[in-house]
């Protein structure tokens, strides 16, 4: 048997005064017994009316609670809270509470999207490095073309099948961690062939990163500081916002 019950509901049309429609809403509020719907102008010489100027900011203030319950876990209060008190930390203490927690949460957005793109660098730069070039020698050249990657075949064999072609160029090769990285510099008319060789050997591009220089372990060092300097940072902001949740997860739940 289901364990929902329904329970019997009506329609109710109020019509009034405009002058008296606050006190109303407010008593309509009180009752907690409505279910409010959109009206969709069935009622003939009944329109919807016009926003107070205050809805505006109630809007832009309701927003900002959702996005702040959306961001921490909490749990309500464990008493009833008078109304009073609710509205009287939505004006003050809660309101500016939510700003520094938006603030927080925007920030560790972007810190964990660094940290996201910095550990996939220390990944391209861990296999350049086997190479031992400076990374802005991998690319950028005006009649030569460079395939820089990893391959599942033996490199000796794609020296040597280059070699055959009788193909013009500069062959590296490295391997670590497993992974075998090759880099290849031929002339733009032979790209093809080149390209033709290095898929018999399950060639994989590396995307190599604009506008950095230097060589891939020095670079790897710097990359680590930097994530490490924010993995720190992250840490923290995590642990804000936990305490924000203990200290106003209650009067959020209220608000």
């Amino acid at each position: 048997m289901s364990q929902i019950k329904t329970q019997r509901m009506g329609r109710l049309l109020a019509a009034g005064t405009k002058d008296k429609i606050d006190e109303v809403i407010d008593a309509l509020a009180t009752l907690n017994a409505l279910h409010f719907i959109e009206y969709d102008g069935s009622d003939e010489g009944f329109n919807l009316g016009t926003p107070k100027d205050e809805s505006e900011m109630v809007g832009k203030r309701l927003t900002k609670l959702r996005s702040a319950a959306s961001i921490v876990d909490y749990n309500g209060p464990k008493s009833p809270v008078a109304a009073e008190k609710v509205r009287s930390e939505l004006d003050g203490a809660l309101s500016d509470a939510v700003d520094v927690l938006l603030e927080k949460s925007t920030r560790l957005d972007t810190v964990e999207n660094s940290l996201s793109s910095l550990r996939e660098e220390e990944s391209i730069m861990g296999l350049l490095s086997s190479i031992d070039l400076d990374v802005e020698l991998l690319s950028g050249y005006s009649t030569l073309n460079t395939f820089v990657g990893t391959i599942s075949g033996g490199s000796s064999d794609i020296e040597s099948q280059i070699i055959d072609a009788g193909i013009e160029g500069l062959f590296f090769q490295g391997t670590i961690n497993g992974s075998k990285v090759v880099a290849v510099f031929a002339k733009s008319e032979r790209s093809n062939d080149i390209q033709s060789i290095l898929n018999q050997s399950g060639f994989q591009a590396i995307n190599i990163p604009e506008g950095i220089t230097g060589n891939p372990k020095k670079l790897i060092e710097e990359i680590k500081s930097e994530i490490n300097k924010l993995s720190s940072e992250q840490s923290s902001i995590v642990k804000d916002i936990e305490s924000w949740s203990d200290e106003f997860g209650s009067s959020l739940a209220c608000g």
